[in-house]
């Protein structure tokens, strides 16, 4: 997501109230089945691309007293005998309101 949709979005007048990051991508199975590049994308998904989202349309939502939503997974926090869920970078954080 490039700087320019969001002066897209802000040039249409109709201001941004809230940003709800979704996205991402998790794998099962035996962490030493997982390659340094499969790791790497599911980070770059489930970490990186809400950063680069959020602060690509933070100033519109910070415009609009508006929201930002971190839509997490259970997957994080559940345990299956011989797997591993990978990352563990969905897993909503407990210390937040």
């Amino acid at each position: 997501m490039s700087r320019p949709r969001s002066k897209t979005v802000h040039a249409a007048g109709r201001g941004l109230y809230a940003l709800v990051n979704n996205a991402g991508v998790g794998g099962i199975g035996p962490i030493a089945s997982f390659t340094d590049d499969e790791v790497r994308e599911l980070f770059e998904i489930n970490v990186l691309g809400v950063v680069r989202m959020t602060r690509t349309f933070l100033p519109l939502v910070l415009e609009s007293a508006g929201r930002v939503v971190v839509v997490g997974s259970m997957g994080g926090s559940i345990a299956m005998y011989g797997t591993e869920r990978i990352p563990k970078t969905r897993r909503p954080r407990r210390d937040q309101p």
